[in-house]
């Protein structure tokens, strides 16, 4: 992406229904709802695996959830959460942990102005 959008950021989320596991914790949880890293200053990289996500309306939501999490830290390139509560929530390893989570980055969510402005310093820091 890189090669074709220059030095511009970018953000590329993929949706799996196969597990995924973390291979970055020896000893750690078995699997993993989404799995992300920055390439460079220019490329975040999220997959989400629906796995064990359940299904219906708890499926899409959770899925909502975790879409909101890579958003806000690879398009808004906003920071990590304490509030358990947050899609930014620092820790997502048990489905009560992402049962817990809003898709929405904080309460109250944070207004299309003050959006606009944090991508605009995300941007300008690469």
């Amino acid at each position: 992406f890189v090669e074709e959008w220059e030095a511009r950021r970018s953000v590329v989320i993929g949706v799996t229904e196969h597990d995924l596991y973390s291979s970055e914790e020896p000893g750690g949880p078995e699997f993993v709802f989404g799995s992300s890293f920055e390439s460079d200053d220019l490329q975040g990289i999220g997959v989400i695996s629906t796995a064990r996500m359940g299904s219906g309306e708890d499926l899409e939501r959770r899925l909502e959830t975790m879409a909101m999490r890579y958003v806000g830290l690879y398009y808004f390139g906003l920071e990590m959460s304490e509030d358990e509560t947050s899609a930014l929530h620092h820790t997502v390893a048990t489905r009560d942990d992402l049962d817990r989570m809003l898709p929405q980055f904080a309460d109250p969510q944070p207004g299309d102005d003050e959006l606009r402005q944090e991508r605009a310093r995300y941007l300008a820091t690469g």
